[in-house]
C-alpha cells in the first residue's frame, strides 16, 4: 500500500523493543480535538484477529508517539464501542439502570423480539455515530495514555519500587530512564523473591520439625512401654524430610530399624499389614494382637524379632532420655 512504512513498535515479543525492530505499518487514520492529535496505525499483512466481528475488527491499533508505535490493545471496532456505548446509553436512556428497565419492559411485551431488536439497532446506530467521532476518539486516547503516564511517574517518584510503565515512558519520551527504573524494580523484586523463598523454607522446616518431634515422642513412648511394661499400638508414624516428602512406617517397624534388628522383607510386610499391637510384661513376656486373614497365620519370625527388640531396648541405656 502507498501509505505503508517501516515503524518501530514499542514492544517486541511482549518485551520492550530494545533493538528498535520495525514492522511495516499502515496509517489507519488521524484523530484530533482541541487538546490532542494522534495518528493511528495498524500492521500491514495478516490480520491480528482470526475471528473478527467485522471488517473494522481485524487489526489492532497503535498510536504513534515520539517515534514509537504504542499498542492500544484495541481494534477500530473496539475503540468505537468503548467510546460509543456509554455515550449512547446516556443519550438514549440516561444510565445503565434505566437501560435495563427499558429492555425488561420490551421483553415483557407481546411480540417482544421485534421490539428488543429495534432497541438494539437504534442503540448500535448511536454507538457507531458517537464512537466514530474523531474528537471523542482523541479524547479517549488522551485519557488512556494519560493513565499510563501517571503509572510511569509513580514508578519514577518511588525509584522503581513499583513497576515502571513503558507506554507512559514513551508518552513522556523517557524510555532510557524507564529502563533504569525497570532494572531497579527487577533487582528489588528478585531480592524480595529470595527473601520470601527463604521465609517459606524456614516456615516449612519449622512445620516439618514440629511433626518430626511429635513422631519422636511417639517412638519414645513406645520405648518406655517396652522398657517398663505396657502395650504399643502399631500405628503409622511419619517423618518428614520436607513439605512434599515423608516416610511412613508402623511404629514397631521404626523401632526395629532404629535398633538394627534384622527383619526379613516378608516379615516387614506382615508387620505393616497385620500386626496391630504388642504388649510387653514387666518380666519381658510378649503377647500380640494381629489381623488374621483368611487362611493366614501369625508370622513365625515375628516373635524372634520382637524378643530381640525388647532385649535391645532394655539393655540400651541410650534409649532412656
Amino acid at each position: 500500500m502507498s501509505n505503508s512504512k517501516l515503524m518501530r513498535t514499542l514492544f517486541h515479543e511482549h518485551n520492550f523493543n530494545l533493538e528498535g525492530k520495525k514492522i511495516r505499518a499502515v496509517l489507519e487514520k488521524e484523530v484530533a480535538n482541541e487538546a490532542a492529535q494522534y495518528r493511528l496505525w495498524r500492521k500491514d499483512g495478516k490480520p491480528d484477529r482470526k475471528c473478527p466481528r467485522g471488517e473494522t475488527d481485524q487489526y489492532l491499533l497503535h498510536v504513534e508517539m515520539n517515534g514509537w508505535l504504542i499498542p492500544t490493545g484495541m481494534t477500530s471496532f473496539d475503540l468505537i464501542n468503548r467510546i460509543g456505548f456509554p455515550l449512547a446509553v446516556e443519550k438514549l436512556y440516561g444510565d445503565m439502570q434505566e437501560r435495563g428497565k427499558v429492555f425488561r419492559q420490551a421483553e415483557a411485551e407481546n411480540g417482544c423480539e421485534g421490539r428488543v431488536q429495534q432497541l438494539l439497532d437504534t442503540e448500535q446506530q448511536e454507538i457507531l455515530r458517537l464512537g466514530s467521532d474523531p474528537a471523542a476518539q482523541a479524547e479517549f486516547l488522551k485519557t488512556l495514555l494519560g493513565r499510563h503516564a501517571e503509572c510511569y511517574l509513580k514508578a519514577k517518584e518511588d525509584g522503581g519500587q513499583t513497576a515502571p510503565d513503558f507506554i507512559g515512558a514513551a508518552v513522556l519520551d523517557e524510555l532510557d530512564q524507564c529502563q533504569q527504573l525497570k532494572a531497579a524494580y527487577e533487582e528489588r523484586a528478585l531480592a524480595q523473591a529470595v527473601e520470601e523463598k527463604g521465609r517459606q523454607a524456614a516456615e516449612e522446616q519449622r512445620a516439618c520439625d514440629a511433626q518430626n518431634e511429635a513422631a519422636r515422642r511417639d517412638l519414645e513412648s513406645a520405648e518406655w512401654a517396652i522398657r517398663n511394661g505396657g502395650t504399643v499400638q502399631n500405628v503409622p508414624v511419619s517423618f518428614w524430610s520436607d513439605r512434599w516428602h515423608k516416610k511412613t512406617s508402623p511404629i514397631l517397624l521404626w523401632l526395629l530399624q532404629k535398633y538394627q534388628i534384622p527383619v526379613h522383607l516378608r516379615t516387614q510386610g506382615w508387620i505393616i499389614r497385620n500386626l496391630q499391637s504388642v504388649t510387653v510384661e514387666r518380666d519381658g513376656e510378649l503377647s500380640i494382637s494381629f489381623l488374621r486373614s483368611k487362611g493366614g497365620k501369625c508370622s513365625d519370625k515375628i516373635w524372634e524379632c520382637l524378643r530381640a527388640l525388647v532385649q535391645t531396648v532394655r539393655s540400651d541405656a541410650s534409649s532412656v532420655r
